[in-house]
């Protein structure tokens, strides 16, 4: 008599929002709804759509069960408040966002034609059937609308729907326990008997290996059920059982049946033995092995429906299997659980989950705040307590403890007993990030733990850092980085300039115990025209709300490429997306020689897997594809021993001093006491440079990381050019073996002009061969730092004269050089935090100003030391009569999903020039900087 029915196609779906017809008691329209399938999304019908939909579907039962049988409608998940009728009789409401449910709609059926409805809603900028958006589980979805950054408010029904016939008693959940000591698997049997009376119940339950069939004795017991829910408990020894690891994940299936005296029932449920923990050491052990954990976190991102749906099955498997390839050993499902069939062959592959409820982010206070959150917590926890792949329950991400998110950060802190009697087996993370800054509070709790442990970095000690943080400028943010907690994420401006390097280097040091770096990286440009392409293909619906903001991306960034100029330089906008990944790939492997020369990490999550919402910070794209060179640079960031090379500079001018420290960084590859030959040699051409020898001598100490090397190198002999510098060490394996670098000839003026410095040290041009002019005469450059109210008459007098004056910093929180233009041809300042999400600068490579210089988008190494926040924007009149440079960033986190103006351009006016610049070529010691600086003034 069990029978499953597919519910998933033939869908009428019509919006509620605007329409109070209750359609539990009439039809709906087929004229006036769409046809929809399940899983999806309303936004993927009907445009921009939140709030309230309905759904309607008519089918056919040739029987109804028998007396001895039950029809359950299951939901996989559906978001928030979904009510069922069928047949015009409610059969049941659920609340929730990521779980299973399912209602008994037994009474309702009749033979034949039947109407199952559904209503679902969830609040927007409106509430909704009691609830506001903010106190709902909505990870970091905006109430509308979609932003780079952010999700899109979904809603609806997003999992499958089936109708069930089963047993009046029957398995409603199998929890299984393995003991890795002992190859025992306690099994826990929730039996339901749905008779009015007692029920005995014959259970069986064998086990095996999943490639060996059954191994195991049958083991039986006998239970005597209640109406309503029954644990059942028993156990079953697998004898020679393996453990479930990264490089071995053994799997076992358990069979369960229970019988009773007119029905039957069989359930498989696979396991896997394993222990994960972190001990007294601070390092992460998986089956008593220490590992560094490494990893990334995705949103599940998918085209057309924003997240966990896509027409093809295999796609959001691609995730997993591209991550493996790469060394990862570990995925974060951020704030918001994975789709079941992604732990299947996480199981199967052997890659560790960390997952977290979708209410653990940017949940607000309010009524309904913290019984949701639990609900959520728990449910998850619940579904997916039985995939050995899944080591980590992450409970917050980035919550801080007060203001309006008190209730978030209290119910967390609050839920390890309860997240306990669930399941006892798992890592818990507290919150990544730790911005509750209450490092009373440990990070984690060990499995079988009922309390935050303190053992990580400053948990549990005095967590605030010492000294004063202003030197760190650069970071995303000041205020988290005041603390040293366990679990840390530092961003950065993308520049990893001393300062920035130096913040990484120091986690750790105060109080000498290891971290989680859990998240840290610098993206990319979102490659908006590979994308468009992509849709036209594929023919997608394009009142997606993802597609919408690619298009409106693209679009502006073509018309900014037009209204600059650029157009005619770079008629192919994928050159320049080209060299952002190519910005991107140094970005990321500079970054890793920096954070794995730390001899304090322990655990590293790099941002992001992939291009989730519609960003440029994954590795790989939302088609999955690897972006260039990526794979590269992961596999060395990833590897067991690599080499981190710190240099503080990527580019010397010839004579001057190329510094270079390098580490190994080893997870247990070298061993304790042993000594290794090295070598490292200068190159360029094939002609040897430098070359020197060392012993490598690994100290008995936890620390992943090994000193080998600081030394310095000069360049006098050097010809101009690109070298490689090259490590080599006897008797293992350790990548990342060269680091390029490049020397340059000292620029000099060639026109020897004359300057008047306003606010600049005249030595800055002296050592160039500039002429210094005490006071203004015709032909002399006016050279002025930025134009404040106490010099910006003296500069206008010039200008009135003819004069060319040169700002170097036209968006200084104190300049009004913009105020010497007229009125129509001021452009604006825009600030943006640059940071994960950042601009690329674009030169126009016939301008003087960038002589004997690369063109197309600037080259991190070489010129990266004086981007910055700012840029300049112009409409019209206002755009500069020559750009010199502009910025760009598509997928930048504002409503437009884009950001850039230029960096440098020239004002021609009735009288005089005016040249604007935003980048740091004053303060920066970069030899491109002083290129640049050279040529402005040569050619202003």
């Amino acid at each position: 008599m069990d029978k499953l029915y597919d519910l998933n196609k033939n869908w009428l779906l019509i919006s509620g929002n605007d329409d109070e017809t209750d359609y539990h008691q009439t039809r709906i329209d087929e004229n006036k709804a769409y046809k929809a399938v399940t899983p999806s999304f309303p936004h993927m019908y009907i445009e921009d759509h939140t709030g309230i939909t309905w759904y309607q579907q008519e089918f056919f039962l040739e029987e109804l069960p028998d007396k001895d049988h039950i029809a359950m409608v299951a939901f996989e998940r559906a978001t928030l408040k979904t009510d069922v009728s069928v047949n015009g009789k409610m059969v049941g409401t659920h609340i929730g966002n990521e779980d299973p449910f399912k209602f008994d709609v037994t009474d309702a059926l009749k033979k034949g034609d039947n109407i199952i409805c559904v209503r679902t809603s969830k609040p927007d900028t409106r509430d909704i059937d009691g609830y506001n958006f903010f106190e709902i589980p909505h990870r970091n979805e905006t109430a509308e609308g979609l932003m780079p950054g952010a999700n899109f408010n979904i809603s609806g029904i997003y999992g499958d729907v089936w109708l069930k016939v089963i047993p009046k008693v029957y398995i409603d959940d199998v929890y299984l326990i393995p003991d890795h000591k002992t190859g025992n698997i306690q099994v826990r049997m929730t039996v339901i008997n749905k008779y009015n009376d007692k029920k005995k119940v014959d259970c069986f339950v064998k086990a095996g290996k999943t490639t060996d069939g059954y191994t195991t004795e049958i083991n039986s017991v006998t239970a005597l059920t209640n109406p309503g829910e029954t644990l059942v408990t028993t156990d079953i020894t697998i004898d020679n059982y393996e453990l479930w690891s990264t490089e071995n994940p053994i799997l076992y299936n358990v069979y369960t049946e229970i019988k009773t005296d007119c029905t039957e029932q069989s359930l498989i449920t696979r396991t896997g033995f394993r222990y994960f923990e972190i001990r007294d050491d601070g390092y992460f052990y998986l089956n008593g092995k220490r590992i560094m954990l490494k990893g990334s976190h995705t949103g599940n991102f998918a085209p057309y429906s924003t997240q966990n749906i896509y027409n093809d099955e295999e796609f959001l498997r691609k995730d997993f299997m591209m991550a493996k390839a790469l060394g990862f050993n570990m995925v974060r499902f951020i704030s918001g659980v994975a789709v079941p069939m992604q732990l299947d062959l996480a199981d199967e592959i052997g890659l560790m989950i960390y997952e977290e409820p979708r209410a653990g982010w940017q949940t607000r206070n309010g009524v309904h705040a913290k019984e949701l959150y639990l609900d959520n917590l728990l449910t998850m926890i619940k579904r997916d307590r039985n995939h050995p792949s899944v080591t980590i329950w992450g409970f917050l991400n980035e919550t801080k403890c007060d203001g309006n998110s008190t209730d978030l950060f209290e119910v967390a802190r609050d839920s390890l007993p309860a997240a306990r009697e669930i399941d006892e087996t798992r890592l818990i993370m507290f919150s990544s990030g730790r911005w509750d800054y209450d490092l009373s509070l440990g990070s984690f709790s060990n499995p079988y733990s009922r309390k935050w442990d303190c053992v990580l970095n400053g948990d549990g000690l005095d967590c605030r850092c010492q000294g004063d943080m202003s030197e760190y400028e650069g970071l995303q943010s000041n205020e988290p980085h005041r603390y040293e907690p366990g679990d840390i994420h530092i961003y950065c401006l993308p520049k990893l300039n001393a300062n920035i390097t130096a913040r990484f280097r120091q986690v750790g040091v105060l109080h000498k115990r290891p971290y989680f770096l859990s998240e840290f990286g610098i993206g990319s440009a979102l490659d908006t025209t590979t994308l468009i392409n992509k849709f036209e293909e594929e023919g997608g619906p394009k009142i997606c709300p993802d597609v919408k903001m690619i298009y409106q991306m693209d679009r502006i960034f073509r018309d900014e490429l037009k209204k600059y100029g650029f157009d005619k330089l770079y008629p192919l906008a994928t050159t320049l997306f080209k060299g952002s990944y190519n910005n991107h790939a140094k970005y990321r492997m500079k970054q890793f020689n920096i954070v794995r020369s730390n001899p304090y990490l322990n655990a590293m999550s790099i941002t992001g897997l992939l291009d989730h919402s519609i960003c440029g910070e994954g590795l790989w794209t939302i088609y999955r594809k690897y972006k260039p060179y990526m794979a590269d640079v992961m596999q060395m960031g990833f590897s067991d021993a690599m080499w981190c090379i710190i240099t503080p500079k990527a580019s010397v001018n010839k004579g001057e001093e190329f510094s270079v420290e390098a580490l190994i960084s080893s997870v247990d590859v070298l061993k304790t006491g042993k000594t290794y030959p090295a070598r490292l040699s200068i190159e360029k051409d094939g002609v040897t440079y430098a070359y020197r020898e060392y012993s490598v001598t690994v100290p008995d100490s936890n620390s992943f990381v090994i000193p080998v090397l600081n030394e310095k190198f000069d360049t006098s002999s050097y010809p101009e050019g690109e070298y490689t510098l090259h490590l080599e060490i006897d008797g293992c394996d350790v990548c990342n073996n060269t680091k390029k670098f490049t020397v340059i000839n000292p620029v000099m003026s060639k026109t020897k002009r004359k300057v008047l410095c306003i606010d600049i040290d005249e030595e800055m041009f002296t050592q160039y061969g500039f002429k210094i002019a005490k006071r203004y005469s015709e032909g002399a450059i006016v050279a002025v730092r930025s134009v404040t109210k106490k010099n910006f008459k003296k500069i206008q007098e010039y200008l009135s004269k003819g004069a060319t004056v040169v700002c170097f910093k036209a968006t200084a929180d104190d300049d009004i050089s913009v105020n010497l233009l007229p009125k129509n041809r001021r452009p604006g300042k825009v600030l943006t935090n640059d940071w994960l999400y950042h601009k690329e600068y674009v030169v126009n490579y016939e301008s003087p100003f960038f002589d004997r210089m690369p063109a197309g988008v600037m080259d991190c190494d070489l010129c990266g030391d004086f981007f910055n926040h700012y840029s300049l924007d112009a409409e019209g009149e206002a755009v500069p009569d020559i750009t010199h440079a502009m910025s760009f960033c598509t997928g930048y986190p504002v409503k437009s999903g884009y950001t850039g103006g230029f960096s440098m351009g020239t004002y021609n006016l009735e009288c005089g020039r005016l040249v604007l610049n935003t980048f740091d070529l004053l303060e920066s010691e970069l030899p491109y900087a002083k290129k640049i600086f050279v040529n402005m003034i040569d050619n202003a």
